[in-house]
């Protein structure tokens, strides 16, 4: 996938994630910090794979995660930006002995100002090393490696609202070879439904039919789902060109396994 800095994968998104703590995550997002053995809870742990789930899709996470990165790698960054791309292949070895490859390929490539992945393929092929360059064209192709499991993947969407009829048709119709797994959640308008946490705890989105729940509902779908970082939209009916709009709004690459009419 392309992002605003060239490329985007699963593989290079996971390297940036590793860059941050537990604690780092709990202090930029304001969640509970780690336990006094250092592990991550459970909140922090799902953020991680939520963070990477977003950044699939959303070049404004994905620039995040760059940025975040940069911040925290600023020794590396400063040295790369103050270098000619020849100077600092021909430095190579010094570098080596003070930073990880990785970490000098990212600060190039996570360069805001300039084409990232064209300076890293630039100073790979400047160094002077065949055994280095091989090194550093693996890890670059490791990062530019489609993600298999990504488009393999099946998104768990909830949609709350709509007519019984709506779950058979629609889901025959629409979602039965798709890469959507859907659960609907047949709500009558003065129906108090209680079973929020249940169904919000392991959703990747929420659709909401807001002509088939009631406000009180509406808002407390909303509540939840923002409380575990789950995206949702709100639909008018669920008919086939609201749900696959708002469906390739939340998950662009996903939407593509839906039938085009």
């Amino acid at each position: 996938m392309q992002d605003g800095h060239g490329f985007w994968s699963d593989a290079l998104g996971q390297r940036l994630l590793a860059a941050l703590s537990a604690q780092d995550l709990a202090a930029r997002w304001g969640m509970e910090e780690s336990d006094n053995n250092g592990s991550a809870p459970p909140s922090v742990a799902r953020l991680r794979g939520e963070l990477l789930s977003w950044a699939r899709a959303d070049a404004e996470v994905q620039r995040w995660l760059m940025s975040v990165w940069r911040e925290m790698h600023a020794d590396v960054v400063n040295v790369v930006r103050q270098a000619d791309i020849e100077d600092l292949a021909a430095q190579y070895d010094r570098l080596l002995a003070q930073f990880d490859p990785e970490d000098i390929l990212l600060a190039l490539i996570s360069d805001e100002h300039d084409n990232g992945w064209e300076l890293a393929d630039w100073f790979i092929g400047s160094v002077r090393s065949d055994a280095q360059r091989r090194r550093l064209q693996k890890i670059m192709r490791r990062w530019r490696e489609p993600d298999r499991a990504a488009h393999s993947r099946r998104v768990r969407v909830v949609i709350f609202g709509g007519h019984p009829r709506d779950e058979s048709k629609m889901t025959r119709r629409l979602f039965e070879r798709s890469a959507v797994e859907v659960i609907w959640k047949i709500c009558d308008k003065k129906q108090r439904f209680e079973v929020l946490d249940d169904a919000l705890r392991h959703a990747d989105a929420v659709l909401i039919v807001t002509s088939q729940v009631s406000h009180t509902l509406m808002e407390g779908v909303k509540r939840c789902a923002n409380l575990y970082r789950v995206p949702w939209r709100c639909i008018h009916k669920a008919t086939d060109n609201q749900l696959k709009a708002a469906l390739r709004e939340l998950f662009p690459d996903v939407a593509q396994s839906l039938p085009p009419k």
